[in-house]
């Protein structure tokens, strides 16, 4: 059974930072769907800018970007399989999650961590994937 999900980008926070200063982050945010052989199906940019965005030590730049995909888990030959989310900031390198989704219920959050060169800092993407309705 295929099932339609909505993912969210909610916003990126900024974790920690030894020298309790603001950050400046600029980049692009993805949310895509992968077939089960790991090829892309489909991508949708969550965010992107090469302006800047100051984000202060425990606050979150809200984004609110949303998606909506279809995967299956028997079907994955016509759906996607995988949902990938990730991207790069200027704080380090690109990083990602793959999720093999299973229902746990209506909202489940995920987070992709940015630290930098020496972990001095870390930026946090959180997305949210909620459950909608069966295909």
């Amino acid at each position: 059974m295929a099932v339609m999900l909505e993912v969210t980008l909610i916003g990126i926070s900024y974790g920690h930072n030894l020298d309790g200063g603001p950050l400046e982050i600029s980049g692009h945010l993805y949310a895509k769907t992968l077939y089960q052989n790991q090829m892309e199906k489909e991508s949708f940019n969550m965010f992107s800018t090469n302006t800047p965005v100051t984000i202060g030590v425990g606050e979150m730049h809200r984004i609110g970007s949303t998606a909506r995909v279809a995967i299956s888990r028997d079907q994955p030959t016509i759906f996607a399989r995988y949902i990938r989310l990730g991207g790069y900031l200027s704080i380090g390198s690109p990083r990602h999650i793959d999720i093999d989704y299973v229902y746990y219920g209506d909202l489940q959050h995920f987070r992709v961590i940015f630290p930098n060169q020496d972990v001095s800092k870390s930026v946090v993407a959180q997305y949210s994937i909620r459950w909608l309705h069966p295909i």
